[in-house]
């Protein structure tokens, strides 16, 4: 009778392997704020620019969509306006156009090809 020999279906087991080093990201400097100032104005380009992306989806791409999913986008756009407006007290700048002046400005461009003359008549209320 022949020796005793392991079986060839079983595998034999495997020493376990020790996880490898991993190194940390470095940071990329051209982004990180060299005053405390910059940071905020880093913000504030972020939200603004994220503000306009938000306009320019609802104006193009969900122009037909849902008025639930439009309300969602619009929440999310007036979310970020107040954040801006948060920056901007905080830098300690001026703040943006009166809401009012921009209503009637963007109703004033809306009116250029249906109604010219109340165009022109909002155009004289702004000015003042």
């Amino acid at each position: 009778m022949p020796g005793k020999k392991s079986s060839i279906f079983i595998r034999k087991a495997k020493a376990p392997k020790r996880p490898k080093y991993k190194q940390k990201p470095k940071l990329d400097k051209s982004t990180k704020p060299r005053k405390s100032g910059d940071a905020l104005k880093l913000g504030v380009n972020a939200a603004s620019s994220l503000s306009l992306h938000i306009q320019q989806l609802l104006d193009t791409t969900f122009a037909p969509a849902p008025e639930v999913l439009r309300g969602y986008l619009k929440r999310a756009d007036d979310e970020v306006k107040d954040l801006l407006k948060l920056l901007i007290d905080k830098i300690g700048g001026t703040p943006g156009h009166d809401e009012l002046t921009v209503t009637a400005s963007a109703l004033m461009e809306h009116l250029v090809d249906t109604d010219p003359r109340a165009s022109r008549a909002i155009a004289k209320i702004i000015k003042r």
